[in-house]
């Protein structure tokens, strides 16, 4: 583990800004397996806000006045749907999952209007298991073309692996980043009026001398 999983309040000191621009911006179903729908990555779009987000972010774990760091981040807005009107339905949960090829990921809360029960959920493994099936998962964030009760069986079913360590409420403008070592799901995907609006980053590679958590493990304590 190299980052501590943390959350930070009041993250953008514009967020009404970056909500608007969010809200501006197309967002497609491309090839990757996430619920809704995301952007362009903002790199490509507009480097500057990318540039400057990455630094803010990255201000957090080092001290980059007097470090050197080189990063490969990539981060989009996103658009996820409630599957089931019932708001309390676990089919509206996501599924505990481990980020791949990644270091660590995180995201920003973006609806001003925000369901506290839409955030996010650290869990662990209770048992030992090596693979899980993510078919149901994956077809359902895809087409949406999965039978609700079989659905809410396999998601059922897979819940039972785990054990839930932290929630994180939705709020407006909170950010919270975990190390890719812990797993994690979005607590519900439930919105009555609009879309759960998000930005989700994805750190994927870091040169840097130390690292949060190394650094305190380092102590003999």
């Amino acid at each position: 583990m190299k980052f501590p999983t943390l959350c930070v309040d009041d993250f953008y000191k514009n967020p009404k800004q970056i909500r608007d621009y969010a809200l501006s911006l197309n967002y497609n179903k491309d090839n990757g397996v996430f619920p809704g729908e995301r952007t362009k990555y903002l790199h490509e779009i507009n480097p500057a806000f990318f540039e400057n987000f990455c630094y803010k972010l990255f201000s957090l774990f080092f001290n980059l006045s007097t470090e050197n760091c080189n990063w490969r981040v990539d981060t989009r807005f996103q658009k996820t749907y409630q599957i089931s009107d019932d708001p309390i339905s676990v089919c509206n949960s996501g599924w505990d999952h481990l980020d791949g090829n990644v270091i660590a990921a995180g995201i920003i809360y973006l609806n001003e209007k925000h369901i506290p029960d839409s955030g996010t959920t650290i869990s662990k493994l209770k048992t030992t298991k090596d693979t899980f099936d993510f078919s149901k998962r994956d077809k359902m964030y895809k087409t949406r073309d999965v039978d609700l009760e079989d659905y809410k069986k396999s998601i059922e079913s897979h819940k039972k692996y785990f054990e839930d360590t932290i929630e994180f409420k939705n709020v407006f403008n909170r950010m919270v980043c975990y190390d890719s070592s812990q797993w994690h799901r979005e607590t519900s995907l439930f919105y009555e009026d609009e879309p759960r609006l998000t930005q989700v980053f994805f750190i994927h590679h870091i040169e840097a001398n130390s690292f949060p958590v190394e650094r305190c493990m380092s102590y003999s304590l």
